[in-house]
C-alpha cells in the first residue's frame, strides 16, 4: 500500500467532511479508520494530534468519562458556592477533587446501570475508585439521570470504607445503611 502525503489544507477539509458522518464534531481515529479513512485518521495524529486538529476546525471532541466527570465536579463545586461554602478546586493529581471549607470532597458521578456481579446482578448507581477513605473526608456522590441530578449521597469517608459503593433502590428510598446520606447537606456544618 502507498503512503498518502497529506497537507494541512487537505486534512482540515477532509476532517470537516468527516465530521458531518459523526453528527458535526471532531471524528475519533477508530470512527475514521471504520469509514475507512486510515489514512486521514494517521495523518492527523503525525500532524500535531486530534485536540490540536479540533481547535484547528473548530470541531468539538467527542466527550470522554474524564470531561464528563470533571463537568460534574465543577457542577458540584458551583452548587457547593451557591450554599455559602467556600471552595477551592484540586488539581487532577490531588487525591480529592474540592476544598469545602476545612472538608476534603472527592466527587464521584453515576448514571443508572444494570450489572453482573458474582454474587448476581445489581441494579442502581455504581461509583468507584473510593480508596477506601483514604484521601478526602467526605464523598459527594452524584446520581445522574437525563443530564441532571437526580439525588446526591454525602457520605463521610469513615462511614464509606469501600472500593465501590452502589447506590440501590433501597439506599434512594430510604432502607440501608447509606439511605442516612441521601442530600446529607448537614455533614458541611
Amino acid at each position: 500500500m502507498a503512503y498518502r502525503f497529506w497537507t494541512e489544507e487537505e486534512i482540515h477539509a477532509a476532517l470537516l467532511a468527516a465530521s458531518q458522518r459523526v453528527g458535526g464534531r471532531m471524528p475519533t481515529a477508530n470512527e475514521l479508520r471504520s469509514a475507512g479513512m486510515g489514512s486521514l485518521a494517521n495523518a492527523v495524529s503525525r500532524r500535531r494530534g486530534y485536540a490540536v486538529w479540533s481547535q484547528r476546525t473548530g470541531l468539538p471532541r467527542k466527550g470522554t468519562e474524564t470531561h464528563w466527570a470533571q463537568e460534574w465536579e465543577e457542577y458540584e463545586a458551583g452548587e457547593f458556592e451557591r450554599r455559602g461554602h467556600a471552595v477551592v478546586r484540586q488539581t487532577t493529581k490531588a487525591p480529592f477533587d474540592l476544598q469545602v471549607g476545612p472538608y476534603r470532597v472527592d466527587v464521584k458521578a453515576a448514571r443508572f446501570s444494570h450489572h453482573q456481579t458474582r454474587t448476581g446482578n445489581i441494579t442502581g448507581y455504581v461509583f468507584a475508585g473510593l480508596k477506601q477513605g483514604r484521601g478526602c473526608d467526605v464523598f459527594d456522590l452524584v446520581c445522574v439521570e437525563h443530564a441532571g441530578v437526580f439525588c446526591r449521597f454525602l457520605v463521610p469517608a469513615s462511614c464509606a470504607r469501600v472500593h465501590t459503593l452502589t447506590a440501590t433502590h433501597s439506599a434512594i428510598y430510604g432502607d440501608s445503611k447509606y439511605a442516612r446520606f441521601k442530600d446529607n447537606w448537614k455533614v458541611f456544618q
